[in-house]
């Protein structure tokens, strides 16, 4: 197998245990299912290539709004890496109202549930992602942080490419490994 004659080379390789891909349609879709999201907006953003089009505070986003907010690069702060960031704060959005929504009624975790596994594919057995929804419904939210790697831009054959600074994103990812906490 690859995995032996990666060892028998000495080459150490850390592989993905668990994976899950969807499209835009799906995270609309997905958040369409769950009845929108509770977002805050962190500044004016109104962008016509993702079709955003927000004021600052706290709303209620619908799925074609969810995948604006989080697509929109062109009138946020950094780029690409202030569209990292709103993506970030989507994730955290959907815990912090999925955690709302299992205090007040527990069966919503199948609607969450079937909402992602309707939309996207994976490779996560389903008691193990049960698992993982009972988890995340007790993470506090204090211990949840919205990280993105630094980084720069720059061009490769006349595109614009993200380059990361690569040794801190090491740093990041070895206080991560450590105990999964930054």
């Amino acid at each position: 197998s690859a995995e032996l004659i990666n060892r028998a080379n000495g080459i150490r390789r850390q592989w993905i245990d668990y994976w899950a891909v969807t499209s835009f349609w799906g995270i609309t879709r997905m958040f369409e299912t769950i009845g929108g999201l509770q977002v805050r907006v962190p500044f004016r953003m109104k962008d016509r290539f993702s079709e955003s089009n927000f004021h600052p505070g706290f709303q209620r986003l619908r799925g074609p709004q969810v995948l604006a907010f989080a697509r929109d690069r062109h009138s946020v702060p950094g780029g690409d890496f202030g569209r990292q960031e709103n993506g970030g704060r989507v994730i955290v959005a959907a815990l912090v109202q999925f955690k709302k929504e299992f205090r007040k009624n527990p069966s919503r975790l199948l609607t969450w549930i079937a909402a992602g596994v309707r939309n996207s594919e994976s490779n996560l057995p389903v008691d193990e992602l049960v698992d993982l929804a009972f988890t995340a419904s007790r993470i506090p939210f204090a211990n949840v942080q919205n990280v993105v790697l630094p980084g720069g831009t720059g061009n490769v054959g006349g595109l614009s490419v993200v380059q990361l600074s690569m040794g801190t994103a090491r740093t990041i990812f070895a206080d991560a490994k450590a105990d999964g906490a930054l």
